[in-house]
């Protein structure tokens, strides 16, 4: 065993492709691994699956107005912050990974980090302008503003740091002056998952058959689905 890891999610780890794949990848590279994560109602709260220990806390993810964002992220706070040091009596972990959102969740790692474990903050979202988004707050709003400086502060506070994307990293860097290290992984699936060969696929299409959009997260206009679709009625007549 190269070590031990901790993850930490505010998501279901069951509905929650990312953080699978995530978790599988270090098990496949030695380490042991726990994660935190939110529990349905039929589910255990500690369960083996497939090789990492998953360990649930009772609180549920609803989707809301900004009230129950603060409801909800403050008990994922304080019972992920138990969860946790309690886990930490037991084990010691020598990297813990908070995923956001929220931010400010990486601050649940204080004591373990004091006692020598490395804290890597996973950027899944950009959360100043994924709020600024949802709620239509522009950006010299004082939510928002609050939001950008969790955001350098989390960052900051990490010993690492890994974002989705280039713009991110770019972001972080040069507008929010972080100094940690940054490290950019895309969101790619499991390449053992798909049976087919690139260099066997058929490259001649029917023309006369349906024209089938896939997307692979969720359907929300903050993800800019709305100009795919923008974009095949420019083009339906090319289809």
């Amino acid at each position: 065993m190269k070590g031990r890891v901790c993850i930490i999610r505010h998501d279901y780890y069951a509905g929650d492709p990312d953080v699978r794949r995530d978790a599988e990848a270090l098990r496949d590279a030695g380490y042991q691994v726990d994660i935190i994560c939110l529990k349905l109602e039929n589910e255990e709260k500690f369960e083996l699956v497939n090789g990492i220990n998953v360990y649930r806390i009772p609180l549920k993810h609803r989707r809301a107005g900004i009230l129950r964002y603060i409801v909800e992220y403050s008990f994922l706070f304080l019972l992920s912050f138990v969860k946790l040091n309690l886990l930490c009596l037991k084990k010691k972990y020598d990297v813990i990974e908070v995923d956001t959102m929220p931010d400010f969740l990486v601050f649940i790692t204080l004591i373990p980090k004091l006692l020598g474990s490395k804290v890597v903050l996973y950027f899944f979202e950009d959360m100043p302008e994924l709020m600024a988004n949802k709620f239509c707050l522009g950006s010299h709003n004082l939510i928002v503003k609050f939001l950008a400086l969790v955001e350098k502060l989390s960052a900051s506070y990490a010993d690492h740091v890994i974002v989705c994307h280039e713009l991110s990293r770019q972001k972080l860097f040069d507008k929010r002056k972080v100094k940690t290290p940054i490290t950019v992984i895309l969101n790619v699936p499991d390449e053992g998952m798909f049976s087919f060969s690139v260099t066997n696929a058929s490259r001649t299409y029917p023309n006369d058959g349906p024209f089938t959009i896939i997307h692979h997260g969720t359907i929300t206009e903050n993800y800019g689905i709305q100009i795919i679709i923008e974009a095949v009625s420019f083009l339906r007549n090319e289809i």
